[in-house]
């Protein structure tokens, strides 16, 4: 007698459920996943150079994980977490909730900027404090709101000239101190910033620039002012290409082959411009320089002069 009978449909099923899993297995490998979740933002450890790209990611990084709230108040700044008179005991209980909730984000946010700050910036914290005052310590250190700061990079900002090479560049080295400034606690609006932008072009792109002075402010966007020059760097290099460029297509690809003489075997000059063959001709003329000399010289010492007296003039 049988005592187990497998259902019919059971190699049905189990082939659906091969090929199901063969199918998550073949979009894992190709990567192709309809809920695939963005990559983490990747924060670079805090050290003395790299403050003002660390804060931005690091404020990206707290967003993303819900924290950001414990870098800008206190447990003790909120006032919801505040104890109020005439509280009811619900209230008092969903109140305590919150509390512990909050506590436990700032716990998994302090951890979270000690997992990223070098062991050289770690003198400047504290051991008990939180999650704020570690970050406005570190604030305060990178970037100091003072005037000698200010006017350090302001005169940079001012004396910034642009001296060929690729006009991306200089927009990344303008903006790296438009953000030191702003750091620093200055306010520079963005018509500032596109005035300060024109003068550190100088005369390489006059055209472009009159053309953005006559546009309404409205209109002038930094965005806008940076896309017209660089439109204007690529018209600029497509109609006139470097020496090097001219040169090249005038000649061709190929190198030019040097000239050889054929009678001392030396590159560089033709047979008709050899001077090894004008060496024996430049010794026969100053030979024959010299016995011109010497003939004339000769001749000199055998010439005199006979005089005769007329007797009848006596």
């Amino acid at each position: 007698r049988v005592l187990f009978r497998p259902p019919r449909n059971l190699f049905r099923l189990w082939a659906q459920f091969a090929f199901f899993g063969l199918t998550e297995k073949c979009a894992e490998s190709s990567g192709v996943m309809t809920d695939a979740k963005p990559a983490p933002v990747q924060v670079p450890m805090l050290d003395e150079s790299n403050f003002n790209p660390w804060r931005l990611r690091m404020l990206s990084f707290l967003e993303e994980h819900e924290l950001l709230e414990c870098v800008r108040s206190d447990v003790g700044d909120v006032a919801e977490l505040k104890e109020k008179a005439g509280e009811k005991p619900e209230e008092k209980t969903a109140r305590m909730k919150l509390l512990e909730k909050r506590i436990r984000k700032d716990r998994h946010c302090r951890s979270q900027l000690m997992a990223r700050i070098s062991d050289a910036q770690m003198d400047h914290l504290e051991e008990d404090m939180s999650p704020k005052d570690i970050w406005d310590k570190l604030h305060n250190i990178h970037a100091r709101k003072s005037v000698a700061s200010r006017m350090r990079i302001q005169r940079q900002i001012v004396t910034m000239r642009y001296d060929g090479g690729k006009l991306q560049q200089h927009f990344l080295q303008f903006e790296k101190l438009i953000r030191e400034y702003r750091s620093a606690g200055a306010k520079l609006e963005e018509i500032d910033v596109i005035c300060h932008l024109f003068i550190s072009l100088g005369s390489a792109f006059s055209g472009a620039v009159t053309a953005l002075e006559t546009m309404s402010q409205e209109d002038l966007k930094l965005d806008f002012v940076k896309n017209r020059l660089l439109d204007e760097e690529t018209k600029k290099g497509i109609e006139s290409p470097t020496p090097s460029q001219s040169d090249a297509a005038f000649h061709g690809a190929k190198p030019q082959k040097k000239q050889k003489c054929f009678g001392c075997n030396k590159e560089g000059h033709r047979v008709a411009d050899c001077p090894e063959k004008k060496k024996p001709q430049q010794s026969k003329r100053k030979q024959k320089s010299k016995a011109n000399v010497a003939d004339s010289g000769s001749n000199r010492k055998e010439v005199c002069f006979v005089s005769e007296a007329n007797p009848q003039q006596a």
